[in-house]
Formats: structure tokens, sequence, C-alpha cells
């Protein structure tokens, strides 16, 4: 209505922060499960010189990338779906999600049409691949155009939202009430200086001892990687602050600024990305511990019961019986050497928990 005149912009973020994390990138995120399963299939059926192409290291190469661009996806949908069901309104989160599990898509459709080659081109009932790789631009194009995502959102409103004093100092500067203005502007301020500074101190640290000192709340094999983004993390702040003071409210003009910057730094997208990385290694582990611990006890009671079965069914015509007659087998103690062990299981599965 007229009370939202010229407040355009704001209700386009809102309405994009949250379906966009979903629909777009889980989108993706099929096509690149698709793509794997059909291109992976397809190479080892394939063959060149009497040897499956999968076993050539040309086609190995975008094989990899496409695993690990859906593995990215995969665990970035993952956490961010999580943060939606709890509530949260990830404005800055779903562009990243939107613009970086498209442009993978992308690549895994182009990687897949590479290797399938002339059955991905030629069209017909028995391609699978040309319809989703002809539908590819449509998700880089609706709900925020890739170039509008990259240019404006994901660092230019992601350097004013995800900033802890930029957004006060705004909405400070725009209080109606002048003296209250006043003073939540200056303690933001002060405050926005003193980030600033104890930044410069952290950045120049870490990027000293290259980050080996960064405290981080893990001791698993992810702890180096999580102190790789601490460093840079730190690096990319400071560059901002010195950016935001220099340019002021430009920065968002500035949009070759936007897209050039964060590049050069592999920011902003990439921590958040290699953060849902981390935390979707971390849930598989911990799954893969907790149902280790509950399935292998009760496996090794099936399997020993299975066996015990099977020992004492009769069995018809064994040595030194009359003809007729059935003898049974006597079943070996459960955890013995013929228990589970004789029926083909893994040693694994009879230790304890």
């Amino acid at each position: 209505g007229p009370e939202m005149a010229g407040r355009g912009w704001k209700m386009l973020v809102e309405l994009l922060s949250v379906g966009r994390a979903i629909t777009l990138p889980s989108t993706a995120a099929g096509g690149g499960q698709a793509a794997s399963y059909a291109t992976g299939a397809y190479a080892m059926i394939r063959k060149q010189f009497n040897l499956p192409i999968a076993y050539f290291e040309g086609v190995g190469d975008p094989l990899a990338r496409i695993a690990g661009h859906t593995y990215i996806m995969n665990a970035a949908v993952a956490v961010t779906s999580g943060a939606i069901d709890q509530g949260e309104k990830p404005a800055v989160p779903s562009a990243i999600l939107k613009y970086h599990c498209t442009e993978m898509g992308r690549k895994c459709a182009n990687d897949a049409m590479d290797i399938h080659g002339g059955k991905g081109v030629m069209m017909g009932p028995n391609n699978y691949l040309g319809r989703g790789y002809m539908a590819t631009p449509i998700a880089i194009t609706v709900e925020g155009a890739n170039i509008l995502t990259r240019s404006l959102i994901i660092y230019g409103q992601g350097a004013i939202r995800c900033h802890p004093f930029v957004l006060r100092e705004l909405q400070a500067a725009g209080d109606e009430d002048h003296d209250r203005g006043l003073i939540e502007f200056d303690d933001a301020l002060f405050g926005h200086i003193g980030y600033a500074i104890s930044n410069l101190a952290r950045s120049f640290f870490l990027a000293l001892t290259h980050g080996k000192f960064s405290s981080v709340p893990l001791n698993t094999p992810t702890r180096r990687y999580y102190q790789n983004i601490n460093r840079y993390s730190a690096a990319f702040a400071l560059a901002s602050d010195f950016a935001m003071l220099t340019l002021g409210g430009d920065l968002k003009k500035r949009e070759l600024l936007s897209v050039v910057v964060p590049a050069l730094l592999h920011f902003p997208a990439r921590p958040y990305l290699q953060d849902s990385l981390g935390r979707d290694y971390r849930a598989r582990r911990r799954h893969r511990h907790e149902s280790g611990r509950s399935t292998r006890a009760p496996q090794r009671v099936r399997v020993h019961d299975a066996r015990a079965e099977q020992s004492a069914r009769p069995v018809a015509g064994s040595p030194g019986t009359a003809k007729g007659t059935r003898t049974t087998r006597k079943a070996p103690a459960a955890g013995t050497q013929g228990g589970a062990h004789q029926l083909g299981v893994p040693r694994a599965c009879d230790r304890g928990g």
C-alpha cells in the first residue's frame, strides 16, 4: 500500500530471505546428485580402448568436481534449513546459498555434459541429461538474478547486516528522537572504532602465526581448517572496515568492488560454505559413531541367533547314521571362533561396543 512506498528494496530482501534459501539451493543440490549418479554410472559403462572412461584422468577430474560440488551444496542446504527451522530469517546466507548453489549446479551440468558427449547432445527419449541442462539458466535468473545477488546483496548488504556496529549506527542516525539517536550513535561509533583496532591487531597476529594459535572449540581433524577460517575472516573484516571508512555509502554503488574484493579473498561466501561443510562433517561423524555403538551389540546377537538356528536344523544323510535318520549340529557358543566369523561377518561386528 501507500505506507510502504519507497521501501521496495526492504520488501524484496525480506521476501527472498527464506524462500530462496530452500527452493533453488535444494533443486541445485538434487540436480548435482542426479548428475553424479548418472554420470558416474555412464563413465563406468562407456568404454574406450577397452577401458571404462572413468579410469581416464581427464574424465576423473570433472567427476571429482561433480562429487565435491554436490557435497558442498548438500551441506549448505542442510545447515541453512536447520537455521530456518529454528525461526531465523537469514537474508545474507540465503543470498549466498542461492548464488553459489545455482552456480555450482551449473558447473555440475556442464561437467556432466562434457563426459556424456554426444549422448547428452542428441535429444530423444533416452537423453536423461539434456532437459536438465537446458533448464539450468532458470535457477540462475529467478528469485534475484545472480548478477544482482552477487553485486548488491552478498557483500553490499552483508557488510551492513553482518557487522556488529554498522547497522546500529544507521538505525541511530535515522532515529526521530534526536537526543536518543545521538547517544546510541556515539555508543555504536566508539564500539566500531574499538572493534576496528582489535581487528587490526588480530589480523596481523593471525597472519604472522598462520592462525595456529587461533582458539577454536574443536579438537578434531577439522581444527586446522577452522583456524584458517578465523585468520582470513579477520583479514576480510579489516579490509571491509577500510572500504566502508573510505567509500561510505558509495560502497553499494561500487559493484565491481563488491565483486572483486570478496573474490580475491574468497569471501564472504566461502567461510559460510566451509563452516557448513565442517558442521555437516561433524554431524555425519557423530551419527556414524552413535549408530555404531547402538547397533553393534544387537547385530552380534542377531548373527549368533541366526547361527544357532541354522546349526540346530536337522541334517540328513550324515556319515555314520542310518538311512532316514537325522542328526543335529551343535551350535557354537556366542563370541567363539566358530560363531559369527564362520558366517562371513567381519570381526569388527563381533567386538564390544
